[in-house]
């Protein structure tokens, strides 16, 4: 065997390159299909990281064959996963409407079962490779550099094709093109695999195949807070810089460069001892009992210029990327303690993938639903504790259970488990769910709702808002024949647009609202939403909308969208040509949908829009720079006098009068339409999300 070969390495690498690429598309298509919350990253996270774990454990009994040709198996399974994902991605990117049917919104076992259907074959076919490769290498390369560079690997994967390759050619061609690097590592390692012997069964009967208990639950427990802190991550970015599509790819990437570098370390740093846990663990702690008190400063400027501000920078580096960095060394030193053979291997990466599963899943549907988000950190520094007590060298064991424990009791005596994103004295209700932190503010006298640090809308009382609000039902009902009997709205805010709905009179208006905080606090806008959350005609839905329109076999006589920032990766998926190809099946013959639209990309929108509604008509919004358009399938012409509605439809900005406001609209959507739009907003495709020259940085220096 060569012993210096770099070959192995670049297996191990492009192998985690094609992984965690795969595992980034996962997550898209999953918030298409269960919805943009938590839920989809967990349940992606938690599935892939139990296919592994199962991928693993299989390991133990595929290495028994002494006889097996291992490259040319680590071959095929190459193979295997690429005709498998090339399945899994095919029906996410067109999914059928019999598994649409069978979701639920947020139910834990049916989302699992669906993400176990797509996820799970795939990854535990991936979890056979490490365990395999380190069997044939394990006589001339350290195992713990084997590790660190497969994970760098899925880093730097995540990056270069999960964020670069999706900004500029879109999920799908993304996906081709790791299909294609599966397909080139399946070859290479084929075409290649006479270059390298399997180490004789007399060698390997020499290293450790059997775990004690001790370094097993040092490997789960690890396992456990890392990628429960991931979660948590994952969750604290979407408050302090709003949710944004890349960032499950920028936490992936911090997560897996900094978990390779620990391992790459590792072998220098422990020299076949625990030791130097005693001093990282503790620091650990220490990093987790500064994130709990800089994590209320972190978020009471989270809607601070400039975006980016010291103390969220340092609340990023001192709670997630130091413990990250010196819990990362956990792992890689279990397996630089003894010199394992591969199924010792496997049976620790094993207990750590099935930690990692149960921390990412015990988080979102447990901790962050329960307890808040804020309530991890003392969890972590309890596992902490645990993790030093089972090292199992006593040195420093007494004097570091000693310090942490005294440290944790005192932090218990002040703990305080809620986290607020405004000061305390403006806030009247806030609550942490799954689906975001939801708050509703006084500030110089006025209400307002928040999810995270994103303004749902302009304050209430303001002649703008209430003009726009209402315009979503009043301005399609001068286009209606006769009275809707059926109504769909999602996005439900204030309520100003739903109690406008319902003066409407029609039997049944459905709202679907994300955040079911958003009924709690709809009696505070009593004056302005008409008291819609007592009206018996209204069915309240908690759910993604875009998923309960997919789900819906009902059609609605009108259907509206107030959904939030089209950068943001929920509002995003409200504008593409595939939600409006749903709209549209929903939509009964004569039937009209409307939305507020707005931002630098506009034409785009508009564009996307008349793409699938032939007829549309359009009024200006909060401003001259947004839309209220309303689309059908039928010629648009006004049933109803143009001032049907003057006593409830304030004028736009209080001085034009209703024909000049419906000019206006007009002359808005005719300029933007003169316009080539630079693409066409589609599901397979991040350019509003990632558009950087007009999108972002319009947000990013002028804020929400």
């Amino acid at each position: 065997m060569e012993k210096k070969s770099t070959l192995p390495y670049l297996w191990l690498f492009l192998s985690g390159v094609i992984a965690l690429s795969y595992e980034v598309l996962w997550i898209h298509y999953f918030r298409l299909l269960l919805g943009n919350t938590i839920y989809s990253f967990s349940w992606t996270s938690g599935v892939f990281l139990f296919g592994i774990s199962f991928g693993t454990y299989l390991s133990t009994y595929f290495l028994k064959d002494k006889k097996r040709d291992l490259l040319k198996s680590y071959a095929f399974l190459e193979l295997a996963i690429a005709l498998l994902s090339l399945g899994s991605f095919t029906l996410l990117m067109a999914t059928p409407q019999f598994i649409l049917n069978f979701l639920n919104p947020h139910h834990l076992l049916k989302d699992g079962m669906i993400a176990f259907t797509f996820i799970f074959p795939i990854t535990t076919l991936m979890g056979l490779s490490f365990p395999v490769l380190t069997e044939i290498f394990k006589e001339n390369y350290v195992i713990e550099k084997l590790y660190g560079i497969n994970t760098i690997g899925g880093g730097i994967g995540i990056f270069l094709l999960g964020f670069l390759s999706i900004s500029q050619f879109g999920y799908r061609s993304t996906f081709w093109l790791t299909s294609f690097l599966n397909i080139a590592l399946f070859l290479w390692v084929f075409l290649k695999r006479a270059t390298f012997t399997r180490p004789q069964s007399e060698q390997s009967d020499h290293n450790e195949s059997q775990v004690p208990f001790s370094l097993g639950a040092i490997s789960f427990i690890s396992g456990f807070t890392l990628l429960g802190l991931e979660v948590v991550w994952f969750r604290s970015l979407e408050i302090i810089i709003n949710d944004r599509a890349y960032i499950s790819t920028l936490v992936l990437f911090c997560v897996l460069c900094i978990l390779g570098l620990t391992s790459w370390l590792t072998p220098k740093i422990f020299k076949k001892k625990l030791t130097p846990l005693y001093f990282l663990i503790p620091l650990s702690f220490l990093f987790f009992l500064i994130a709990d008190f800089l994590a209320p400063q972190a978020f009471l400027v989270s809607r601070s210029y400039p975006r980016v501000s010291t103390i969220k920078t340092s609340y990023v580096i001192l709670c997630f990327l130091l413990p990250l960095f010196t819990l990362g060394f956990t792992f890689p030193a279990l397996l630089n303690f003894k010199k394992w053979n591969g199924v010792g291997t496997a049976k620790l990466l094993l207990l750590n993938t099935i930690g990692g599963m149960s921390g990412t899943l015990i988080v979102s549907y447990g901790i962050i639903d329960w307890l808040g988000m804020k309530s991890f950190y003392p969890i972590s520094m309890i596992t902490m504790l645990i993790l030093l007590f089972l090292i199992p060298q006593k040195k420093f064991k007494s004097l570091a259970i000693g310090a942490c424990a005294t440290i944790l009791t005192i932090f218990f005596l002040n703990f305080e488990p809620q986290v607020f994103i405004h000061k305390r004295d403006q806030v009247l209700f806030s609550d942490e769910t799954p689906s975001g932190v939801f708050s509703l503010i006084r500030r110089k006298g006025k209400l307002e709702i928040y999810a995270g640090n994103y303004r749902i809308v302009a304050t209430y009382d303001t002649e703008n808002v209430t003009h726009t609000q209402n315009g979503l039902a009043y301005f399609p009902a001068l286009y209606m024949v006769d009275t809707p009997e059926k109504i769909l709205t999602m996005g439900t805010g204030y309520g100003i647009s739903l109690g406008a709905f319902l003066t409407l009179n029609p039997k049944e208006v459905i709202s679907v609202e994300l955040h079911k905080s958003v009924n709690h606090v709809s009696p505070y806008f009593k004056e302005a939403n008409r008291q819609w959350y007592d009206d018996p005609r209204v069915e309240k839905v908690i759910d993604d909308a875009r998923g309960y329109l997919k789900r819906s076999r009902e059609q609605y006589d009108l259907i509206s969208s107030n959904i939030t920032s089209p950068y943001t990766t929920g509002g995003s998926l409200f504008l593409t040509t595939q939600y409006y190809q749903e709209v549209a099946k929903r939509l009964k013959p004569g039937g009209l949908y409307s939305q507020l639209v707005w931002g630098p990309h506009l034409p785009e929108i508009l564009h996307t829009f008349v793409k699938v509604f032939p007829y549309t008509k359009a009024i200006p919004g909060y401003d001259e720079t947004d839309v209220i358009i309303i689309g059908s399938f039928e010629p648009l012409k006004m049933r109803k006098d143009i001032h049907t509605y003057d006593d409830q439809w304030p004028l736009y900005k209080g001085k034009y009068s209703r024909e000049e406001t419906f000019e206006i609209g007009e002359k808005i959507m005719e300029e933007s339409l003169k316009r080539k739009p630079d693409f066409i907003v589609d599901d397979h495709y991040a350019d509003l999300t990632h558009n950087w020259d007009r999108g972002l940085k319009f947000f990013w220096i002028y804020g929400p």
